[in-house]
């Protein structure tokens, strides 16, 4: 009998012990080399690391434990981190305050004051239209029986300090929405869109309309109606530290229908811009404002809250809801506020550096070395640094945590809404890929999850930096070697 025993317990030791099938994937592995194997990308710097789940080993590694520029991957630790810390069920918070009293005949003597908390939810990918948002607030003055204001608009934004931008964003990009002022009383992600529609004679300057429709900001617009064979050519600039913006350009004319071309541009002073369309809203509902709107900063008094009245308190939706935006749609801004939230909710400042930190510590529950670099939350900073040997060990935590449904809901899929809309559609990959993207000029990263034809799960990182080829073609051999997991048996 205790032969028998030992027999068996030795037969399940190497049943349990023994190496991983690493032939497995042989076949996979040479055909991921070859497909990499084009002079044209001699003078790229390459980084992959792809893990089978299944297999607990490697598949394909190559310069994985470099660094490199990680782009808007570095999202995928910042949310990861953020649901860590906050909790999938967190909520960001605004409230409204009374600073004095209603007279019989409507007017409201006093000061008006709105505190901020962070909430990046108050956007059109989360509203159905502007107006909603502010509605909300000015209901409840019309419901008080309010009819006028004298008094100021304040805004309290020191739930987050007066950094708007992380270390190494380019000074260039300020001006688009991608780059967008981060701060704690926001409205719209601190951007406006700026339709420019063509006129209906050529030589003829064009019509700008602008989402939402603000009087916050100047335009001066130089964009001309062009000929018919002409193509799209519409820049902008923006002074700095003013909402001054010159258009320049033209647009084809076409005698059958206006042709239209957006601008996503960013505002300048979040916290004024969120008080003059909040103002602006007060039209709506007849009540007139004669006072100032005016940043807590340059407002001589401090707010004792608890001695005035609290009248409105407005909740975000959860950030398991709000990560959605940040990965499958790959949003810096709810980024970069998620990443100074868990700052400032873990007894630290509001600040970037703040929740870098944090961020740091989220990382060492998966990889102890301490050789990588992050500066800011969207990865738009050039001076990040993160090898794909680190990606690989997030997404293999993930897998096994309880962030992991939260996390692979988020993360775009090929044909979806998303970064990964256009890419692998209708091909075997579809509804096999959960993946986030990460682009700028010279940089083409994408880090997620694949799964095979025959089941298995494959952690992927495929890293592609200082490359001279079209993006296009990068991410079309990203997409092959993808396609190539996907369709694996």
């Amino acid at each position: 009998m205790m032969i028998r025993l030992l027999i068996f317990f030795l037969s399940t030791s190497i049943v349990l012990y023994s190496k991983p099938d690493v032939n497995k994937y042989t076949s996979l592995s040479k055909d991921i080399k070859e497909l990499l194997e084009s002079k044209e990308l001699d003078n790229a710097h390459i980084g992959i690391s792809i893990y089978s789940l299944d297999n607990n080993s490697n598949v394909y590694t190559l310069n994985a434990k470099r660094n490199f520029v990680p782009a808007s991957t570095v999202k995928l630790l910042t949310t990861s981190a953020a649901l860590h810390f906050l909790g999938k069920n967190f909520v960001y918070n605004s409230k409204l305050y009374l600073d004095g009293n209603i007279e019989e005949n409507g007017e409201f003597r006093g000061n008006l004051i709105f505190r901020g908390f962070g909430d990046p939810t108050l956007s059109l990918e989360f509203y159905k239209s502007e107006s909603v948002i502010f509605d909300y607030w000015v209901s409840i003055l019309d419901s008080l029986g309010i009819k006028s204001i004298k008094g100021n608009i304040i805004g309290d934004d020191n739930y987050f300090d007066d950094n708007y931008y992380p270390s190494g964003w380019a000074w260039d990009d300020m001006k688009y929405s991608y780059s967008a002022q981060i701060g704690s009383l926001s409205v719209f992600n601190n951007a406006v869109t700026a339709k420019i529609t063509s006129a209906d004679k050529r030589n003829e300057i064009t019509n700008i309309e602008l989402v939402p429709n603000t009087d916050f900001i100047r335009i001066v617009n130089n964009v001309r109606t062009g000929s018919e064979s002409g193509v799209n050519e519409v820049s902008f600039e923006r002074d700095a530290v003013t909402n001054f913006f010159e258009f320049f350009g033209s647009i084809p004319f076409d005698p059958l229908k206006k042709d239209t071309v957006s601008e996503e541009i960013a505002i300048d002073n979040p916290t004024l811009f969120f008080l003059n369309n909040f103002s602006n809203h007060l039209r709506h509902f007849n009540i007139r404002f004669k006072g100032a709107l005016i940043d807590i900063d340059d407002w001589n008094e401090t707010p004792v809250y608890f001695k005035i009245s609290q009248v409105f308190e407005k909740q975000s939706v959860v950030l398991e809801d709000i990560i959605e935006i940040v990965n499958r749609n790959s949003n810096n801004f709810t980024a970069e506020v998620l990443l100074k939230t868990i700052g400032k909710e873990n007894g630290g400042e509001g600040s970037f550096s703040s929740g870098v930190k944090l961020v740091e510590k989220f990382i060492k529950k998966f990889h102890e070395k301490d050789d990588f670099n992050l500066v800011d939350g969207s990865g738009l900073s050039r001076l990040n640094f993160v090898s794909p040997e680190l990606m690989t060990n997030l997404l293999r935590y993930i897998h096994n945590s309880d962030l992991k449904s939260s996390i692979i809901n988020s993360l775009a899929q090929p044909g979806k809404p998303g970064t990964l809309e256009r890419r692998m559609k209708n091909s075997v990959a579809q509804n096999r890929v959960f993946a986030k993207t990460g682009s700028m000029n010279g940089v083409s990263n994408i880090s997620g999850y694949v799964v095979s034809a025959s089941g298995d799960t494959f952690v992927v990182n495929l890293f592609f930096n200082n490359f001279t080829l079209p993006q296009a073609e990068i991410n079309n051999l990203q997409d092959l070697i993808i396609m190539r997991l996907a369709s694996f048996k």
